[in-house]
């Protein structure tokens, strides 16, 4: 079973967070009867001498190598009540609280501990990675600069620096600190990835696919989903660029949690993307047989590639996607869908208004259209006329036989 400290719930073990408050389940703890009797020989020496320090720090590490970090920590205060200056039971407290998510609470002892040791490497990284938890990007990112102005190598510090970049959306900086530590051979999921994306950035595309599918071949990646579809959007997208099979393109184009990644991200996931798309489009345009399902073909397009990815684009990408609809409506034109063209139509001129080619094929498509209801109008007229000269002649031949229809 899992718990949740803070509404002291309990879950079932395949359960991560929450439902009530979200907050990371801990995980029940249950200790061997060896164990046990050790825990219990403890409480009979501190009965005898409840402020003995060496008894406490001793249970206090004792509870939390047995995983018990709340006994831990309401044994570790009772050290810090006699001396709050005392680092091993601060210490303590610090990775009692890290154990069970508190990041709060944590971020404060390490402050009390940073005051002791202004300059301790670890505080200050441990400083900067729950600050980063915390998303104080800015004091994340000067506590990590305090360490490399004197530890320049600290690899451990320039990744997590460069985490924080890529979470303030500052994507070059942050690459350009993993792919330094790709060339010193520091390769883990998160550099090989940003190394991959450098790679498609600068067009060595068949380096940067080398580089991805070894990652996303994994079935558990240990990275965030925003990073995870990062990746697999510019893995798309290197794709189309070697011109791969286009199933294997929508197959991974198909992946991408768009959702995810629209919460986070730069000019370059929507230029990714809007190119993405743009090949992805040329495609199944060319492949649209005009004769059969070109409407079901043109809404699937629509709903699969348009509808799932407008929240996505700015108007830095207007001119992009307005190209989108216009070779949509000139398919659509040839295969006598004017109706449906005239929408894609209007969406060039609601996207780039002041582009002289769209208005010109707007007001085309218009013609069309108005020609096209009024000869529906002209058919409708003939057929209600017929009609009534049908019903008419009907009467009338009615009305001349039934005068000779004997009546007794």
């Amino acid at each position: 079973m899992k718990t949740c400290i803070k509404c002291n719930l309990s879950f079932e073990d395949n359960k991560k967070f929450c439902n009530k408050c979200g907050s990371a389940l801990i995980v029940e703890i249950t200790i061997s009867s060896k164990e046990l009797a050790k825990k219990e020989v403890f409480q009979d020496r501190l009965k005898t001498d409840p402020l003995n320090i060496e008894i406490l720090h001793e249970y206090s590490q004792f509870l939390f190598d047995n995983l018990l970090f709340k006994e831990s920590i309401s044994y570790v205060l009772k050290i810090l009540v006699i001396n709050e200056k005392d680092i091993k039971a601060n210490e303590l407290l610090f990775n009692s609280y890290l154990k069970l998510n508190l990041l709060k609470e944590a971020s404060e002892i390490i402050e009390q501990l940073l005051t002791e040791n202004p300059d301790d490497f670890s505080y200050l990284e441990y400083k900067s990675r729950l600050l980063f938890e915390l998303k104080d990007f800015d004091e994340a990112i000067a506590c990590c600069d305090k360490v490399l102005k004197l530890q320049p190598n600290n690899i451990s510090i320039l990744k997590n620096k460069a985490l924080i970049l890529l979470e303030k959306n500052k994507i070059e900086e942050g690459i350009e600190i993993l792919i330094g530590l790709f060339s010193e051979k520091q390769n883990d999921t998160i550099i090989n990835l940003y190394t991959g994306i450098y790679k498609s950035l600068n067009a060595d595309y068949e380096a940067a696919i080398k580089i991805f599918y070894p990652i996303f071949s994994k079935v558990d990646i240990s990275i965030s989903k925003t990073h995870k579809n990062r990746g697999i959007l510019f893995l798309t997208y290197c794709l189309c660029q070697t011109k791969a099979e286009i199933v294997e393109i929508k197959k991974w184009f198909s992946l991408i949690d768009f959702e995810i990644l629209s919460a986070n991200y730069p000019n370059i996931d929507e230029f990714t993307l809007a190119n993405t798309l743009s090949y992805i489009f040329d495609n199944e345009l060319k492949s649209i047989n005009l004769l059969s399902n070109s409407y079901l073909t043109f809404d699937n397009l629509k709903k699969n590639y348009l509808d799932s990815t407008k929240f996505f684009f700015s108007i830095e990408t207007n001119s992009i996607i307005a190209d989108l609809w216009f070779k949509t409506l000139i398919i659509q034109e040839k295969a006598g869908l004017i109706s449906e063209a005239l929408i894609s139509s209007k969406k060039t001129i609601e996207l780039m208004p002041e582009e002289n080619k769209y208005k010109v094929k707007y007001e085309e498509i218009k013609k069309q259209y108005n020609i096209k209801i009024l000869k529906k109008k002209r058919i409708k007229t003939i057929k209600i006329l017929i009609i009534i000269i049908l019903s008419a002649v009907l009467c009338a031949i009615y009305l001349k036989y039934s005068a000779y229809i004997y009546i007794p």
